[in-house]
């Protein structure tokens, strides 16, 4: 009846509102507790899971990876979206969870010669002028920099696993991501 579909039009709002209300503090209680290290705001996060809901996954799975990156740390603003996105397809796709692919790129914010090293092992993701890029960043005292390479160059590793793992998926788990996305 008309009634019971208005009704649950209002309850779904209702929710809709709640769910909104939730994430925006959950947002600013990350930022806060964190110190704000991302430079960001709760609108621009906001923003940033609705891109990233439009771009097949959800706002929720979007808001709780981008919380995952903030609370991290050692990831700009500027890279913080592209690299969550990349987390999440990596994670679909059987890969690590995103929490883990956030404390990768955290630890190669925070030491990026070192993290570079030791994420090497597990993921071969150095080619030899990277690594030399990287240290000569560091020997220089540019560790910004040589953690904007070794962030950037683990990205780009990222990027490229997710499609071969989703290759290598049966039919049955592509349609449960397919349900799931």
């Amino acid at each position: 009846t008309p009634l019971t579909l208005a009704g649950g039009a209002a309850a779904a709002l209702g929710y809709g509102l709640i769910a909104g209300r939730q994430e925006a503090q959950e947002f600013n209680r990350t930022l806060v507790l964190t110190g704000n290290q991302a430079g960001l705001t709760v609108g621009s996060l906001t923003a940033m899971a609705e891109r990233l809901d439009a771009l097949g996954t959800t706002q929720g799975k979007a808001s709780e990876s981008l919380l995952a990156f903030v609370r991290a740390g050692r990831v700009g603003a500027d890279s913080l979206e592209r690299f969550t996105k990349a987390a999440i397809d990596l994670e679909k796709v059987g890969g690590p969870a995103v929490e883990e692919t956030a404390k990768a790129f955290a630890d190669l914010g925070k030491d990026p010669l070192q993290a570079s090293l030791k994420l090497n092992e597990a993921t071969g993701f150095l080619t030899a002028s990277v690594y030399e890029q990287i240290k000569a960043l560091v020997d220089q005292g540019k560790t910004v920099e040589a953690a904007k390479v070794a962030q950037e160059s683990y990205y780009l590793t990222v990027t490229t696993q997710a499609p071969l793992l989703a290759q290598q998926l049966g039919l049955v788990e592509r349609a449960w991501n397919g349900i799931k996305a």
